[in-house]
């Protein structure tokens, strides 16, 4: 019997899938398990996967059908979502530097951008964000807040913004081979300091718990949707004692057309969940 925990790993064309999916052809019966079936916009890398599980032919055509044999059951916490997208404001000097690097079609000038152009401009928008989200964790300190930042250089800009408003030992700052269960119950018994601001890089989306805090800011980064919703995981999960938790994407400039490619493919995770019979814990 073959148990596949985190299959989403498993759906990009690499060694890994294929023996994977060699492993499962060859056993008796086979699970696979994620709470992130959708990576990108091409849902039908799950193919792969559904043609061992159904007694037919499996095609971008028939997809869907095949897809309900593949999806069982999805964790319902039962917690409310207060979910926004926000725009951060350009200062004038910001706007008229971001303008001569974009095509006319984002709203500039520059008929033909070279990449030079696009990094700076996407250091623009980053900058303008970064503004936006020092503010956004202050208003929500309350409640505390996973803030989620590009990466480890990012993750330091954040932090001095950030330690010039709160207190730095309220502030814990995530590394590479960091973990924190930071839950109520741990910080009540004195297992770790009960942290207002956890920053944490956009690649590190599993094996810690955040359920302490109660809200999430972040910004639209390159990536893919897996690592979004997992992200999103680390506070709304069964420990979360909130009613309710906050997630706040702050974007702008070529920022917003980033979110919106992002926003189909979370939407596609949401038709292919829909297929699953919820469990409410």
């Amino acid at each position: 019997f073959f148990v596949v925990d985190e299959v989403h790993k498993t759906l990009n064309d690499t060694l890994r899938t294929s023996i994977a999916w060699e492993i499962a052809h060859l056993s008796r019966d086979f699970v696979v398990l994620t709470g992130t079936p959708v990576i990108d916009n091409d849902t039908h890398k799950l193919i792969g996967w559904l043609k061992q599980v159904v007694p037919f032919e499996v095609n971008r055509k028939n997809f869907w059908t095949a897809a309900n044999a593949m999806i069982a059951k999805t964790v319902n916490t039962g917690i409310r979502v207060d979910d926004k997208d926000i725009v951060a404001e350009f200062t004038p000097r910001e706007e008229q530097e971001y303008h001569p690097l974009v095509p006319p079609a984002l709203g500039g000038s520059n008929t033909n951008p070279r990449h030079e152009d696009w990094v700076k401009a996407a250091d623009i928008c980053y900058q303008v964000c970064d503004r936006e989200m020092v503010k956004l964790t202050i208003q929500l300190l309350g409640r505390g807040v996973m803030v989620v930042a590009r990466d480890s250089k990012h993750q330091e800009i954040l932090y001095r913004m950030l330690a010039r408003r709160v207190s730095p030992k309220d502030i814990f700052v995530m590394k590479t081979g960091d973990s924190i269960f930071l839950t109520d119950d741990a910080v009540e018994e004195g297992k770790v300091h009960g942290y207002k601001i956890v920053i944490v890089p956009q690649r590190k989306a599993e094996g810690y718990t955040l359920t302490y805090l109660s809200a999430m800011v972040t910004s639209v980064y390159p990536g893919n949707n897996a690592t979004r919703e997992q992200l999103r995981g680390r506070i709304n999960r069964i420990s979360q004692r909130s009613d309710d938790v906050v997630y706040r994407t702050v974007h702008t400039g070529l920022l917003t057309t980033l979110l919106h490619n992002h926003n189909s493919a979370k939407n596609l995770s949401i038709a292919l969940k829909g297929l699953a019979h919820q469990i409410k814990v």
